[in-house]
C-alpha cells in the first residue's frame, strides 16, 4: 500500500496526471476496475481470476504512468474499507 501511495505522490509531484483533471473519465474508470474486482471468475480450488490489470494498462496506454497508479489507487479503496470493517455490505 506504501508502493501505491508513493507513486500517486511522485505522479502529482511529476506532473504525470492530465491537466485539466478528466473527472468523468476518472469516475468511469475506477468504477470498471471495482466492477472488474468484485465480478470476477471463480478459478477451480480457491482461485479467483480479477481482470483489474486489463483496466491499468488502459490507463497507462491512454495518460500515462500517473493515471495509471492514481486509478489503481483509487479502485483498491472500497475493497480496504471493506476489509477493515469499516464498510458494510
Amino acid at each position: 500500500m506504501g508502493g501505491a501511495v508513493l507513486a500517486v505522490a511522485a505522479a502529482v509531484w511529476t506532473g504525470s496526471v492530465p491537466q485539466p483533471f478528466p473527472i468523468l473519465e476518472f469516475v468511469l474508470t475506477v468504477a470498471a476496475a471495482a466492477a472488474t474486482r468484485e465480478f470476477g471468475l471463480a478459478l477451480p480450488g480457491k482461485g479467483f481470476a480479477s481482470f483489474v490489470q486489463g483496466v491499468a494498462l488502459f490507463a497507462i496506454v491512454r495518460h500515462g504512468w500517473g493515471w495509471g497508479a492514481l486509478v489503481c489507487r483509487a479502485c483498491r479503496i472500497p475493497f480496504a474499507l471493506q476489509r477493515s470493517g469499516r464498510c458494510r455490505r
